[in-house]
């Protein structure tokens, strides 16, 4: 283990010496070259496994995993340009051992990299990263941080960050092993600047595999689907009008929502159905049977009231005519505080092609008109650039960005 973390201390003070740049460079470019392992790939789950390679970054259109973990890191002051690029270098060769069940090098735990949970674990990042290089003019349109809403009580140090890993699992166990071994080898480059674990829980009756939150509502049955072409026009960057080494990504927002649960839970299930805007039972919309079924604003009730509510959250998160929709993957949390007691919510995430276009002007009607708002409050907020995909092990993360 030794080897490995003198390497990684030799690269971040590197660009001061001829020799430890020589050191560094060769490590790196071994580290890049194709896998000789010995150590043959752990059997797939019955489930399958995902790629560390491919056109898009790792599990980002699957089904959600058990678990997922962001963290959220602030590079060190003297990090420059080139060392960004060996700190990458390293992430690929950990994502691509640990994605294909195999031991890092010098792993502390093989036996538990060599798990056969599914795992994917993505890179993205922030803003302020773009600014901290110089690299302004190579962000994707409707990229930069989210402005302030009127909604928002958001916790210092909570949100923002230059550096996003995203772990998901089917296994808590492996996943605070990959998260360890991340940490670990970011040490010398960056500062862990907040972490955030969520938990998912899909509805088993839901035609479209949606998800309940700790609210009791099925979550994301508007959201855009994968496979269809309104999915890849939603969601990936495309090589026509965006950075080419973005062609094949996606950004990300993720808010973190705390939700007054004691006080939803006096609310009676009509009310809590009308908040919503939809059944409570099924998703289905107020005026319908189904989840699937049309969500129909202008529907009337027997009484000659609207169906859906004017305050209902689904009418003010109905995306604007012609807008593409976000795809959204929420999870659940529940964060115990240092007294014993409990703050719940919900890891609220979202992918978009342009964020600018496709969430701010939702979520400025969801702060000026929505019900809900009365129970929840975002507490963090972020937004990240998830780049494209690698083709091959020896192909860098986000290359061409730090060239």
């Amino acid at each position: 283990m030794g080897s490995r973390r003198d390497f990684i201390k030799g690269a971040l003070v590197g660009g001061a010496g001829a020799t430890a740049a020589m050191v560094s460079g060769e490590l790196v470019a071994s580290l890049a070259a194709p896998k000789s392992d010995p150590t043959p790939p752990a059997k797939p789950n019955q489930f399958g496994a995902f790629s560390p390679l491919g056109t898009h970054q790792p599990g980002i259109a699957a089904e959600p995993l058990a678990t997922t973990t962001l963290l959220a890191l602030d590079l060190k002051a003297a990090v420059s340009r080139d060392q960004m690029r060996s700190w990458l270098t390293i992430l690929a060769d950990d994502i691509d051992r640990l994605m294909e069940h195999r031991e890092l090098l010098a792993d502390p735990q093989p036996e538990l990299s060599t798990r056969a949970d599914r795992l994917a674990i993505v890179v993205g990042f922030g803003p302020s990263l773009f600014k901290r290089f110089g690299l302004e003019a190579q962000m994707p349109d409707g990229f930069a941080e989210l402005p302030a809403f009127k909604i928002d009580r958001l916790v210092d140090g909570h949100s923002g960050g230059d550096v996003l890993l995203m772990i998901s699992s089917d296994s808590k166990l492996q996943a605070a092993h990959v998260e360890r071994s991340l940490l670990r080898d970011s040490a010398y480059f960056a500062d862990l600047r907040w972490r955030q674990t969520g938990f998912s829980a899909i509805d088993s009756a839901s035609p479209l595999g949606s998800q309940r939150n700790l609210m009791g509502q099925i979550d994301g049955t508007g959201s855009a689907r994968p496979g269809t072409e309104a999915f890849e026009k939603s969601v990936w960057g495309d090589s026509i009008s965006e950075p080419n080494w973005y062609a094949g990504g996606t950004t990300l927002v993720y808010r973190k929502i705390e939700m007054n649960l004691d006080t939803w839970d006096i609310l009676d299930h009509k009310g809590k159905e009308e908040v919503i805007g939809r059944r409570l039972s099924n998703g289905a919309p107020l005026g319908g049977d189904k989840e699937t079924d049309f969500l129909d604003l202008n529907a009337r009730g027997e009484n000659g009231l609207l169906a859906v509510p004017g305050f209902a959250h689904v009418r003010q998160a109905q995306s604007a005519e012609g807008a593409l929709p976000l795809f959204r993957k929420p999870y659940n949390y529940v964060d115990e505080r240092a007294d014993g007691s409990t703050r719940s919510g919900l890891v609220w995430l979202a992918y978009a092609h342009d964020v600018a276009e496709q969430y701010v002007p939702m979520q400025r009607r969801l702060a000026d008109f929505d019900l809900l708002n009365k129970w929840t409050t975002p507490v963090a907020s972020a937004t990240f650039v998830i780049p494209r995909g690698r083709a091959r092990v020896s192909d860098p993360l986000c290359g061409g960005l730090f060239a």
